[in-house]
Order: C-alpha cells, then sequence, then structure tokens
C-alpha cells in the first residue's frame, strides 16, 4: 500500500511537535506551502524536503519522497517502519531466509545463464532479495 505523502510529512512534523507556523519558520516557507504539502495540494522541492528532513529528524519522509516518484516506484522497494525490535527481528528472519536460497543462487549463476527451467527459482531468489532489502532499508530509517 502506497503511503499518503501529504500525511507522512503532517506525522513527521507532529512527531517533532512542531506546529505549522514553527516548520514554517524553519524551512523558510509559508504557513500556507506547510499546509499544501500535507493536503498533497502541492508537492515540496528537494531541497525543501531536506530541510524537512534535517527539522523534523525524520529520514523516512525523503525516502516516500523519493518513493512517489515514478522511477522510485519502478526500483525502490515499499518499506515500512518498525519499532527498533520489530523491525531486527524482521530483519533476522528476511537473513535467515536468504540463507535458504543461497544454494539456489549459487546453482543458477555458476554458468552466467538462467535457463527456462531456472527462472522460478530464481524468481523466488530476487523476491526474497527484494524483501531483505526492504527489511534492511527499514531499521536504516528508523529515527532516533
Amino acid at each position: 500500500m502506497e503511503q499518503d505523502l501529504g500525511l507522512c510529512f503532517k506525522t513527521a512534523r507532529e512527531n517533532a511537535k512542531l506546529s505549522q507556523e514553527y516548520a514554517a519558520e524553519l524551512l523558510d516557507v509559508s504557513v500556507t506551502a506547510v499546509s499544501n504539502y500535507e493536503r498533497n495540494i502541492n508537492r515540496p522541492s528537494e531541497e525543501t524536503v531536506v530541510k524537512m528532513m534535517k527539522v523534523y529528524r525524520n529520514k523516512f519522509i525523503g525516502y516516500q519522497y523519493l518513493r512517489n516518484t515514478e522511477v522510485g516506484q519502478l526500483i525502490l522497494p515499499e518499506v515500512s517502519i518498525y519499532k527498533p525490535s520489530n523491525g531486527v527481528l524482521s530483519f533476522q528472519r528476511e537473513n535467515r531466509d536468504i540463507d535458504d536460497i543461497r544454494n539456489d543462487l549459487i546453482d543458477i549463476a555458476v554458468d552466467d545463464k538462467i535457463e527456462p527451467k531456472e527462472v522460478p527459482r530464481w524468481e523466488n531468489a530476487v523476491k526474497e532479495i527484494k524483501e531483505a532489502c526492504a527489511s534492511g532499508l527499514s531499521l536504516a530509517l528508523i529515527n532516533y
């Protein structure tokens, strides 16, 4: 499920305990601009998002900003942010899954060809790799 970018901005601001007025001052934009970003009326510039990440102390909004571009949707996995304990457990589970497909990856790649009969195993391995990447990113994007 795609995250609502405006809601991400609003939640990050509120979690930073900033009013729209004070956030606007710190971001060097108008209160109307902050409101419009949070209601998905206007999209902030990349420069403004970088400021938001710093002011709100929130890396996830930057990731979601990129994820809400056409290129980002094609290459960036969907990431959910968990509490640190849940994030670590999820990451460990995904790493266990990578261990389970390690031999398939080696067997398939050893000849530098993916044969038609190997495609289902390869696609499963790629799925597991993407899930492990998303899990690792969820840890990297936790705010502290």
